[in-house]
């Protein structure tokens, strides 16, 4: 798993880990499918669109790396959630815009998982 892999799993783990509240709701793993759809809809995007979005990623990794001293994927659960919760208020437009992304895709997923085993 390369770098911006690794930053948006724990992105996308730190995003679920906030929205899932339904413990009826048996998820494989630590939300590794979240993960494994929100990288797979990054691939699909367009060259001029994907190649920024890795970039701003690695930003929020070197974001991580300057506040804390540690990139964003080897920090504590705590310590993500702050940092993400310190970003989507972001005083920079683009900081915000990355994480409502994130967010949007994890919702998406979230959402096609517990509709899948409601309607199974």
């Amino acid at each position: 798993m390369n770098h911006v892999e690794k930053t948006v799993s724990a992105l996308v783990h730190t995003i679920a880990s906030a929205h899932d509240r339904d413990p009826t709701v048996r998820h494989p793993g630590p939300y590794g499918f979240v993960a494994e759809f929100v990288t797979a809809q990054v691939g699909r995007m367009t060259a001029p669109l994907r190649l920024p979005m890795r970039l701003a990623t690695c930003g929020l990794s070197v974001l991580a790396l300057l506040s804390t001293g540690a990139p964003f994927h080897r920090l504590a659960e705590p310590q993500r959630r702050r940092l993400v919760d310190r970003w989507r208020t972001s005083r920079l437009g683009p900081i915000r815009d990355v994480i409502r992304f994130y967010d949007s895709l994890t919702v998406i997923a979230l959402h096609g998982a517990r509709e899948t085993a409601t309607h199974g």
